[in-house]
């Protein structure tokens, strides 16, 4: 916001009685320069008197100018339609009286080489501006400096992958353009061309933050729909059968959730919950295959983690890296997905993605309203096999297992 001077007055008529209801105008009679805000337009701003005769508005003072500029006044009354026009010069001051601005001299402008100086000095500060201004700090128009987008890229994990790399982008970016502007200014003198160039890359600045910007939603909103769609499959713990999803959205055939009261893990076959892993809870060899199972698990879980450490230490170098721990996300979701098919009403001849069985798989046949799973050849129905048999199904290393 600019520097304003508040201009007051009082309108009478030849008699001395107050006039109400006179519309006072002032207009700059051109185009100004304000070394601490920049270019000033010549428009029209009015006023008018109240019941007292008196008025009151906001001018810039036109002696902060290098133009010498003069404000142009029409005073219109209402009473027979007299008009009266003058000129004034507004001193930088918190109040002054329009009678008293009309006797002000206007400022003499600056020459040529001294506006180009200010020009570029501008060009300068606004690049500085866009590059460093404080985080939640508006530069210009509703739009931040890189170093508020960087800042605020740092909040989220995923999204600071992308986020940090574009904010780096546009400091440099910024940066680059207060190189340019500090160049301008030591050319400024002999070239306004220089000048001009300065100011179209702090442009580019102002461009690389909103991309900063755009680009941390967009991660931030990739990064929840891949957790939305895995929290949809596994619902978590319980002490009873759910009713809906994590969502409060109706549950998906093949949703999983764990019983803390049974102790055991449901499956949805699309109308009822079922725990088919009772039916295999008798076997040593089994509960000590699903332990085992269980750990490897937990240590697969452990190495994604620290991987999904490392890509966020890796994302301030590097949007390379940033693009590695987004995948890795992915592949997490993806992997799950490969052993556990979800709700089929058949058997399926590859995963989900079109690949090859993996052996160990598992689906849930919504048809026989059966848990099956893969054993490198065949599917085989988990609740109709014997001790013996589930002891040499599971003899191997699983992926999904039941431990009660």
């Amino acid at each position: 916001m600019t520097t304003t001077t508040t201009v007051v007055g009082k309108v009478k008529a030849p008699d001395g009685t107050v006039v109400e209801g006179a519309e006072i105008l002032a207009r700059l009679n051109g185009f100004d320069y304000d070394e601490e805000f920049g270019y000033i337009t010549s428009r029209r701003i009015s006023t008018t008197t109240d019941a007292n005769g008196e008025f009151s508005f906001e001018l810039w003072p036109n002696t902060r100018g290098t133009e010498g500029t003069i404000y142009r006044i029409v005073i219109n009354s209402p009473v027979n339609g007299v008009s009266t026009n003058f000129t004034a010069t507004i001193p930088e001051q918190a109040q002054v009286e329009l009678n008293d601005a009309a006797d002000f001299s206007p400022v003499p402008p600056l020459s040529d080489a001294e506006e180009l100086v200010n020009e570029a000095k501008a060009l300068r500060d606004e690049a500085r501006d866009w590059a460093s201004e404080d985080e939640d700090v508006v530069v210009k128009d509703g739009l931040f400096s890189a170093l508020h987008y960087s800042a605020k890229a740092e909040d989220s994990a995923t999204a600071a992958s992308t986020s940090e790399s574009n904010a780096a982008s546009s400091e440099s970016a910024a940066s680059t353009s207060a190189s340019n502007a500090a160049t301008s200014e030591s050319n400024a003198a002999s070239s306004a061309s220089a000048a001009a160039t300065s100011e179209t890359n702090a442009q580019t600045a102002e461009t690389g933050a909103v991309s900063a910007k755009d680009d941390a939603v967009a991660a931030k909103n990739a990064t929840e729909s891949i957790f939305d769609t895995f929290d949809d499959r596994f619902l978590g713990s319980f002490s009873s059968a759910p009713t809906t999803d994590n969502d409060g959205n109706p549950i998906v055939a093949g949703a999983v959730y764990y019983d803390t009261t049974q102790q055991e893990v449901y499956f949805y076959n699309g109308a009822t919950w079922d725990a088919p892993a009772a039916q295999a809870e008798t076997s040593a060899t089994n509960a000590l295959a699903s332990e085992n199972a269980a750990a490897t698990s937990e240590s697969n879980a452990a190495t994604s983690e620290s991987n999904a450490a490392d890509s966020e230490t890796a994302a301030a170098d590097s949007a390379s890296a940033a693009a590695t721990s987004e995948q890795n996300a992915a592949d997490s979701f993806d992997s799950f997905d490969d052993r556990y098919l979800g709700s089929k009403t058949s058997e399926p001849a590859t995963d989900n993605d079109g690949d090859p069985l993996l052996e160990g798989a598992l689906y849930y046949d919504s048809t026989s309203g059966a848990l099956r799973f893969y054993d490198g050849a065949a599917w085989n129905t988990i609740a109709t096999r014997s001790d013996a048999e589930i002891r040499a199904l599971f003899s191997g290393s699983g992926d999904i297992v039941y431990n009660s």
